[in-house]
């Protein structure tokens, strides 16, 4: 016993160690992922700032020139500006332009007509408490600078705006004033938000005390809000970018945050990228590694379980057993394992004592040389190995990987698990190093093989047990077989395993016809839920025998996608034919049953308990009634209601008439908790010792319909919304219902006995009716409508309705119906007003509308109609066409713009297009259909002219994809057409592509010294340039600052050399003309051949390489990347 305890003591200490690497390589990964994921929104950020303060550079352009323009007093050229600059900025993006003299008194706003603003008092609108003023006013001393205001709520524009301010000084340098030009928050937001529109992935515009300025989801939420004061641009001003973890209040979710400060101005740009996003791939992986290593770990446990066993029945193998389980118990204590280390350049490969010592050898002994490991691998192994450690070489597998024999210095071969990694790589990505280590798995191959042996041995066990163990196996493609099937399943179907093994479909060909749908079903619904599939089905054998089977299965989803059922199936004719025989009777009993319709029951009276058959139980609605409850349970069914009557009512007739039958009716609760009545009749049959009642039996009948009947009688009378009278020749009432009395009576009078004429206007008004009496006689029946005045004297209209109690008298008495329709005159009267104000309302309509009826005729147009689709006429010409005839006179082309979806229920309810009109006009059309309680009642047309939008959906796409200042593509734009690009490369691999990086030298000079607006002039003086040296194919952008790309295509790299030559000789040679002057610029250039195996960023990564060589080499010139 000592011996299994000591190997089972060692497996677990080797499984210990195996998961403990396990989650430490685990951890690992996601260690990685998260630091891609940090650096990636570092890059972004990057490039956000970048484009951020491009943006801010241009609105303090904008300042400074509206403020020198001011600072000339001359109005005209300040409001020229002032024109210009609204053009450039959206009416939604600039909120305001403001100026306010030394003293904080505005004397100008966009917003406001005045010359001198002022407030409702007549005051001068002052801002000399605002943070934007009191921030230039307190640092006179300071040079000028762009002030940021925090987000806040516009006196004037009434949206969310934020200040940027710059002060103005007059000739003396004396502080005057500022001007201020608002931006709306919700556009910056909006700017924000097209770049990262998914709510998960935020991006902020800081100030650098931390508030808010902009925020891509959720503005609203954090206007007037700042960040955490521990983050860390606010805890170290001097840090200019930096990542951190943290779950934003806001929305609470957890992100890895990357953040950049702007270098010209006080502003951080963060980018916050969604934690669980980032990681959901390789937490799925690693969940998935987890379950298949939980798997291999039990059949390991398993295995050694068995061999266990085997060890305790075998005593006569124990000295081999000790043998094995001493080796097992050596290579699972071999956690120690060997490692080597192999430089590919030198074919120098280093192993430890332990990789030489699975091998029979002292390390001394073996040459650290690449054919050292080589000539010991099994020939047949070499091959799948060497190409395991080329893929990873190569950068097509994250690491390597082989399980293969080696020969033992005793000449044996040893199975060894083999891991290992490039550690170091050249600059163009081949490899220099790889190191790994090796696991001799010897052992794991030999319980491999005892397995097999378990699963022979078990195999011959299925054979002796009767019906069929089987794997059932549904492909995703739909094919099916059975993978495993005992002998068995040849008695079952009449098909061989090995038929079976190869498609399923012998097996479902002697399935009853009749029951294969079912089957087909319940296994489809088993594969879709991954619930036990469990079926009974009729089968037909070669020999026309017809036999019962029941089947049973547990299903598993493959990682491919494909249905595999672990399951048995056994022969249950004999069984079925029992069941069979049972159930005939209990349907013949049925049938007796529900030929009477009642329900039996039996009472208990000793025991207190109370049994009932299905029947009852179908009339209370519930399918699973206990056959016997107590008598208090029964009880708890009936009526609140009926409890004490039921219970006074039996006592007595059992007390004083024993020997006869017991009659009540009474209410029942039903499953669905409605009431329903019974009758119950009931007999006592038996008595006890003490002469007491032991034993009653009876029916129960459902009276529902009787009692319904009734019920219903007294509703249509009593209860009707219709008053009711009975009116004798003389005209007198002999009987009202509750309706009658409710119009014309007071509460608790009697009316009976009352001439009719009481309830009519006048005398004359009640003769009038003469002649409906007369109809009356004539045909037995008459109907009309009339006013008449009830009991508050208010006019009432009424559907009133004649007919004799007796047909065959004329002179019997009549019954009134008298229906209120008073709603429906007034309703009617109102009808024709309101159609007149439709009609009012549509001829002043600033759009087309057409409306049809149910027929498909035309209700109503109006001029607007007419005038778009060119129709002859006028509206009211177009009234009553129908539809086709609508159609000819409007042509094929308007046809179709009032084409109607299908009309079927499932169909469209309404549906909007967009169509391009005569005159250059776009137009929206609607149609929607008029339905009330699913009844089609008509449909409309509703026209728009949209074409104002549409042309400011164009602009607004321009916009978004082009670099403000140079009107060349931005960034963005520019990497989607360097990736189409590249996917184009790559389906025409004969074709070459060129890209371009190109810099402006020494282009902070140029800011320093004349300053940003004059930098502004040569960056749109160079983008010119570019413009001009480039092909009609070729795409150039403007990627932040001063750094431009190029894309040119279908291009070789001599052409491209001379190209960017002679674009580099154009902008040395072209100076640019600036208010400072001729100004002269050189520019230095990167250039690379695109890759079509990488991405756009490494490919602009290799021109950007180019240009650093061109920068360091002496500017004004051109570098070729070399891979």
């Amino acid at each position: 016993m000592l011996r299994p305890l000591a190997g089972w003591a060692v497996l677990l200490l080797a499984l210990l160690v195996y998961w403990a690497q396990l989650y430490q390589s685990h951890q690992a990964q996601l260690q990685q992922v998260q630091t891609q994921a940090r650096q990636g929104a570092a890059q972004t950020v990057h490039a956000l700032a970048l484009q951020t303060e491009a943006m801010i550079r241009k609105i303090d352009y904008v300042a400074v020139h509206l403020g020198e323009h001011w600072m000339t007093q001359k109005r005209q050229d300040f409001l020229e500006g002032l024109r210009v600059t609204q053009q450039t900025f959206s009416a939604d993006t600039l909120a305001e332009v403001s100026v306010a003299d030394a003293q904080g008194h505005m004397v100008f706003s966009s917003l406001l007509s005045d010359e001198s603003p002022q407030s409702a008092d007549g005051e001068p609108i002052s801002i000399a408490k605002q943070e934007y003023f009191t921030a230039h006013l307190e640092n006179v001393d300071e040079p000028p600078h762009l002030f940021i205001s925090h987000p806040m709520l516009g006196w004037a524009s009434q949206q969310w705006i934020v200040q940027f301010s710059r002060p103005l000084y007059d000739a003396q340098s004396q502080f005057a004033g500022i001007v201020v030009v608002s931006i709306s928050a919700r556009h910056l937001s909006r700017a924000l938000q097209e770049v990262f529109p998914d709510p998960v992935d935020i991006a902020l515009l800081l100030r650098a005390d931390g508030a808010y300025i902009a925020r891509s989801q959720g503005m609203e939420r954090v206007l007037g809000r700042s960040v955490p004061s521990t983050r860390q641009f606010l805890t170290d001003p001097s840090a200019m970018h930096g990542i951190y973890e943290a779950a934003a209040n806001p929305d609470g979710i957890e992100r890895y945050y990357a953040w950049h400060r702007a270098v010209s101005y006080p502003v951080v740009v963060s980018l916050g990228i969604g934690k669980e996003r980032a990681l959901a791939s390789v937490q799925q992986a690693l969940h998935y590694s987890y379950l298949q290593n939980i798997v291999g770990t039990t059949l390991l446990l398993l295995g050694a379980a068995w061999i266990t066993r085997l060890w305790l029945q075998r005593s006569q193998q124990a000295q081999m057993l000790a043998i094995t389980s001493e080796r097992l118990g050596l290579a699972l204590r071999g956690a120690n394992l060997g490692t080597w280390d192999w430089n590919w350049q030198t074919k120098e490969n280093h192993f430890n004592e332990l990789w030489a010592a699975k091998l029979g050898y002292e390390r001394a002994a073996l040459a650290p040389h690449f054919s050292t490991w080589q000539e010991r691998v099994h020939p047949d192994d070499w091959p799948a190995v060497n190409a395991a450690c080329n893929a990873h070489r190569q950068g097509h597998s994250a690491y390597y990987e082989a399980e293969y024999r080696m020969r033992h210095r005793d000449g044996h071969w040893v199975w060894v698990l083999d891991r290992g990694q490039v550690v170091e790589r050249a600059s163009d990505g081949s490899a220099l190093r790889m190191a790994g280590t090796v696991l001799d798995v010897s052992d794991r191959k030999m319980a491999q093989a005892a397995a097999q042996d378990w699963r022979e041995r078990l195999s011959k066990l299925i054979h002796q047990v009767p019906g069929a163990v089987y794997q059932y196996l549904q492909r995703a493609d739909g094919t099916a077989c059975f993978p495993y099937a005992s002998p068995g399943i040849e008695s079952i179907y009449g098909v061989t395993p090995e038929e079976a093994a190869r498609s399923a479909n012998k097996v479902f060909a002697h399935i009853h016809p009749t029951d294969r749908p079912r089957v087909v079903e319940s296994i489809r619904a088993s594969a879709e839920q991954l619930i036990t599939w469990r079926c009974e089905h009729r089968v037909l054998l070669p020999n026309g025998a017809l036999r019962w089977v029941l089947g049973q299965a547990n299903p598993e989803r493959s990682p491919e996608g494909d249905t595999l059922w672990h399951g048995y199936v056994h022969d249950i004719t004999a069984e079925h034919a029992a069941a069979e025989t049972l159930r005939l009777n209990a349907e013949y009993w049925r049938l007796a049953l529900q030929a009477v319709r009642d329900g039996l029951w039996s009472w208990d009276m000793a025991c207190g308990t109370v049994e009932w058959d299905d029947r009852i139980g179908e009339m209370l609605g519930e399918e699973n009634l206990p056959a016997t409850l107590r008598y208090q349970d029964w009880m708890d069914r009936l009526h609140p209601s009926d409890h004490e009557r039921i219970q006074t009512e039996w006592n007595q007739q059992i007390q004083q008439h024993p020997e006869q039958v017991i009659i009540a009716e009474y209410r029942m609760r039903t499953a669905q908790g409605q009431w329903l009545w019974v009758e119950v009749r009931g007999r006592i049959v038996a008595w006890g010792d003490d002469g007491l009642p032991a034993r009653m039996v009876g029916t129960c009948t459902d009276i529902s319909s009787r009692v319904m009947q009734g019920q219903l009688r007294r509703v249509l009378i009593d209860q009707s919304r219709a008053a009711i009278m009975l009116v004798d020749q003389q005209r007198h009432i002999l009987y009202a219902n509750a309706r009658l009395l409710e119009i014309f009576a007071t509460p608790g009078e009697d009316i009976t006995q009352r001439p009719m004429s009481s309830l009519h206007i006048d005398q004359a008004h009640f003769e009038g009716m003469r002649a409906y009496y007369e109809e009356l006689s004539d045909c037995g029946k008459v109907r009309f409508e009339y006013p008449m005045r009830d009991v508050q004297g208010n006019l009432r209209w009424f559907d009133m309705h004649a007919v004799l109690r007796d047909p065959d008298e004329p002179d019997s008495d009549v019954v009134w119906t008298l229906v209120d329709i008073t709603e429906k005159h007034q309703s009617a009267a109102a009808l024709v007003m309101e159609r007149l104000r439709l009609t009012t309302l549509l001829e002043r309509f600033p759009g087309a509308v057409l409306m049809e009826d149910a027929q498909e005729v035309v209700t109503m147009a109006n001029q607007n109609l007419c005038d778009w689709l060119e129709l002859p006429g006028t509206p009211d010409s177009l009234q009553g066409l129908s539809h086709e005839a609508l159609c000819k006179q409007l042509g094929p082309v308007r046809t179709a713009w009032l084409s109607v979806p299908s009309s079927h229920s499932d169909g469209e309810k309404r549906r909007n297009i967009e169509v391009p009109s005569s005159g250059g006009r776009t137009l929206e059309i609607n149609w929607v259909p008029i339905v009330r309680n699913g009844e089609q009642l008509g449909r409309f047309w509703l026209f728009q002219d949209i074409s104002e939008r549409k042309q400011r959906e164009v602009a607004l796409t321009t916009l978004a994809a082009t670099d403000a200042l140079t009107s060349l593509p931005n960034r963005r734009s520019f990497m989607t057409s360097l990736e189409d690009a590249l996917l184009e490369s790559c389906r025409h691999p004969a074709r070459s592509d060129v890209l371009l990086m190109l810099d402006i030298d020494h282009f902070k000079r140029v800011n320093d010294n004349y300053g940003h607006p004059v930098g502004d002039v040569v960056l749109q003086h160079v983008a010119q340039l570019i413009r001009h040296n480039l092909r009609q194919n070729d795409t150039a952008g403007r990627l932040g600052g001063e750094e431009f790309a190029i894309l040119l295509q279908n291009i070789e790299q001599s052409d491209a050399m001379a190209l960017a030559n002679r674009l580099r000789q154009s902008v040395a040679q072209t100076p640019a003309i600036t208010a400072a002057g001729k100004i002269t610029v050189t520019v230095s250039i990167g250039l690379a051949v695109l890759l079509c195996a990488e991405d756009a960023v490494r490919n602009i990564s290799h021109a950007d390489e180019a240009l650093y060589a061109a920068k360091n080499s002496g500017r004004n010139r051109i570098c070729i990347w070399e891979p």
